[in-house]
């Protein structure tokens, strides 16, 4: 059950955070993964990459384990591993296989969702993905429905993708998955910037999976390789934004998400048109790629209000790219040239050492650096992170240091993690301390503590506490928040239930606790006032090919509001 899988990864806080649109391209790969798991003796650095519970330290080891000891004979023999735990091993099995045996492809599947807040006239989203494949063809049909659409038809992407051997050509809506995240990454900057996890899990073209209305990219790709692996693409499509009554745009707003009613009049007027390449070319461990595209709008844009920094009607882009996977370690370095040459970039350092792994990576972005398509970034400021981390059967633990510096203030931030996880039979703790040093004050910024039981296979308990400061209020303000859950999951049918209560002086000691939603979704909820929520999820499986998932959550804030929803899948 992919929702119960992804919640692991989130006990890590990789889902927490408040933009959610870029994360279901996340989740569609992990169901392909499911489809086609990778076997652990031949699949190489850049197919575990694939795996994003897995950082870089993670693939070494596995890397050095088959060197050192041979295959794995099973997939618990991860266990023998330093650093890997029954939870990690939980996460990651469905996704992995022992020896390489021939998949029956699936012919097809369908997927129909509707959710709708209850008692709000207008609040109904319809949903439909239909994917058809046969020998090296797959056809992609993707139709939705939200209260800003005022027909089902509103909203409407097709994709075909043919692929053969190393060659793969791309009509219609499509994402583009080239690279570590600066010129172009399907999931956003997240997790290839913020979280400085630099190495590139590229899929090259990938068929459109996701209801972003204005996600990915709407014309043709085709990739081959002869003396290097190239790619070429081209798009046109329409943004959102807010055009005057002279014609000139004066925002941009890429996510399709409407928030007012004057919005509907800023939809679908501007005209983005892009085409561009990519090259690759790697020998043992080394691969260095190069890519390049052009950007043409109309109408221009005006820099008064573009929360982007966009300047003008044409936008050129390029950046090379240097990864390095070795025996011990990996290097990553990414650079780019963006519009009126500005420059900036990423690096990033993976090295399993004994006793304890390392990781150092940075990025630096000047001023007014924009990049339409991939990773966004901070205005004036560079930042650096560096992890520490030890695990052994005795408790994981690992620390974290993240320097945050404005170029334009001359003002530094400092923000110090401490993690703490304990495994004993079933019973799993986990303890999160964040400090913050800003302007020579010292702040217990957040602390979180997570208690979990597995009785049995198939059910689990889990307490979580979490408070949280803000550093920027004076007086300060604290924000706290206590939730339980229970789970089960069986063969047929699976269950989730939470309840929590939270109380925040203010929107800036908000808490943000993400919440599994129906497969393919992701949802993260942000708590803030005073409060209580929760959820129950059902999964049914009554036969192979066919899952029923229903869900129901409610938010007592203000006022009582309730969302429910339901999802069929079913593939043949």
């Amino acid at each position: 059950m992919i929702s119960i899988a992804v919640f692991y990864l989130v006990c890590g806080g990789v889902f927490e955070t408040e933009d959610t649109r870029n994360f279901e391209i996340l989740l569609d790969g992990l169901e392909e993964l499911r489809d086609n798991p990778l076997d652990l003796n031949t699949a190489g650095f850049d197919d575990l990459a694939r795996i994003p519970y897995l950082a870089p330290n993670d693939i070494i080891k596995i890397i050095n384990y088959r060197a050192t000891r041979g295959f794995f004979s099973h997939t618990r023999d991860l266990l023998k591993i330093s650093g890997f735990n029954k939870i990690l091993l939980a996460t990651i099995e469905p996704y992995i296989t022992i020896s390489v045996r021939k998949f029956k492809m699936k012919s097809g599947s369908e997927r129909v969702r509707a959710q709708k807040t209850w008692a709000k006239a207008g609040s109904g989203e319809v949903y439909t993905a239909t994917k058809t494949l046969w020998t090296d063809y797959r056809l992609t049909l993707i139709t939705e429905q939200d209260p800003h659409e005022t027909s089902y038809l509103d909203y409407l992407a097709a994709g075909l993708t043919i692929n053969e051997d190393f060659r793969t050509f791309a009509l219609g809506k499509y994402d583009l998955d080239l690279g570590s995240g600066i010129l172009f990454s399907s999931i956003g900057s997240f997790f290839q910037g913020l979280d400085f996890q630099m190495i590139s899990h590229e899929r090259g073209v990938i068929p459109y999976a996701s209801t972003r209305e204005n996600g990915g990219l709407f014309g043709g790709a085709l990739s081959d390789s002869l003396f290097l692996k190239y790619t070429l693409f081209y798009s046109n499509q329409k943004l959102d934004g807010r055009v005057d009554s002279a014609g000139q745009a004066w925002s941009l707003d890429e996510s399709g998400e409407h928030v007012d009613s004057a919005s509907m009049a800023r939809k679908d007027r501007i005209q983005e048109e892009i085409f561009g390449y990519d090259l690759k070319y790697g020998l043992g461990g080394v691969r260095v790629s190069h890519t390049t595209y052009r950007c043409g709008y109309a109408p221009e844009f005006v820099t008064t209000d573009s929360f982007r920094r966009f300047y003008g009607d044409r936008f050129w882009m390029t950046g090379l790219n240097l990864r390095y996977a070795g025996s011990d370690y990996a290097l990553f370095g990414e650079i780019a040239r963006a519009d009126r040459n500005r420059v900036g970039g990423l690096f990033g350092f993976s090295g399993v050492f004994p006793y304890i792994d390392f990781n150092i990576a940075g990025k630096y972005f000047p001023e007014g650096f924009y990049s339409p398509k991939g990773i966004e970034a901070e205005n004036g400021r560079y930042l650096m992170n560096i992890t520490l981390a030890h695990r052994s059967k005795i408790a994981d633990l690992s620390a974290g240091l993240n320097l945050t510096d404005n170029t334009t203030e001359d003002s530094t931030r400092y923000d110090l993690k401490l993690n703490c996880a304990r495994e004993i039979g079933r019973f799993d703790a986990r303890l999160l301390l964040r400090w913050l040093f800003h302007e020579d004050i010292l702040t217990l910024a957040a602390s979180r503590a997570t208690i979990r039981v597995m009785p049995q296979d198939f059910l689990y308990v889990e307490l979580r506490l979490e408070d949280k400061n803000s550093f920027l209020t004076d007086p300060q303000e604290r924000g706290v928040f206590g939730a339980l859950e229970a789970g089960l999951d069986f063969k047929r049918w699976g269950a989730k239930i939470r309840y929590g209560l939270f109380d925040t002086d203010s929107y800036q000691t908000r808490i943000i606790a993400y919440e599994p939603g129906l497969p393919g979704t992701v949802n993260n909820r942000t708590l803030y006032n005073r409060g209580r929520y929760g959820f129950l999820l059902l999964t049914l499986k009554p036969v192979n090919p066919v899952a029923f998932n229903f869900k129901y959550s409610v938010l007592d804030r203000d006022s009582l509001t309730a969302h429910i929803g339901g999802q069929v899948d079913v593939k043949w």
